[in-house]
């Protein structure tokens, strides 16, 4: 972006000066496992001095922080003669970025299958949890109505051996034994 004479050409220089150091951190910042940074130097250092190795670097920490998407654009747009201001890409660079586009493309595609295994095994997990909740609930139903049958049945003895002027039936062992123990525990309670 030339401002016009000399004072252009300082303008240049400087951002080229600003554009190179950015760069350098973020090649240093790539080195120490941080992607984030080093992806907003390299876009800072792109934004002053727009360069295609520049541009490829910032591509490269987008991959490297799962935005296939951003990274696919950027490898696009560099292998896009038109938008190299001469018209002609760098062999070097084509490779580079038909290189890294393939890579971010397969990454994209693995993400994706991914994706759709989990969400697949979640509603796989989702129907299952259902199937058991609606069997657990049917179940529960089903005690339910016999719990309720058992006491209309007891009820309907209870009025015929009154009706017949009979003595209560005898509790059964298990009954009893329930008896008893809630006995036990009630003396225990009185008794503390």
């Amino acid at each position: 972006a030339s401002g016009g004479g000399a004072a252009g050409s300082v303008q240049e220089l400087a951002d080229q000066a600003d554009a190179l150091a950015l760069i350098k951190a973020g090649h240093s910042s790539n080195s120490e496992h941080d992607p984030r940074r080093a992806l907003a130097c390299f876009e800072a250092a792109y934004t002053l001095s727009p360069q295609v190795p520049t541009l490829i670097s910032a591509a490269n920490m987008q991959l490297k922080n799962s935005r296939c998407g951003a990274a696919i654009a950027m490898y696009r747009h560099v292998l896009d003669d038109s938008a190299h201001a001469d018209g002609d890409l760098n062999p070097r660079h084509r490779a580079i970025a038909q290189r890294k586009l393939r890579e971010a493309e397969d990454l994209a595609s693995a993400l994706r299958r991914t994706a759709a295994k989990l969400s697949s095994r979640h509603d796989e997990a989702l129907a299952k949890r259902t199937q058991r909740e609606a069997a657990a609930a049917a179940a529960a139903r089903e005690a339910e109505e016999a719990a309720s049958r058992a006491a209309e049945a007891a009820a309907a003895a209870e009025a015929e051996r009154k009706g017949k002027g009979l003595p209560p039936p005898l509790p059964t062992a298990e009954e009893l034994s329930v008896l008893l123990a809630e006995q036990a525990r009630s003396l225990q309670r009185t008794s503390a």
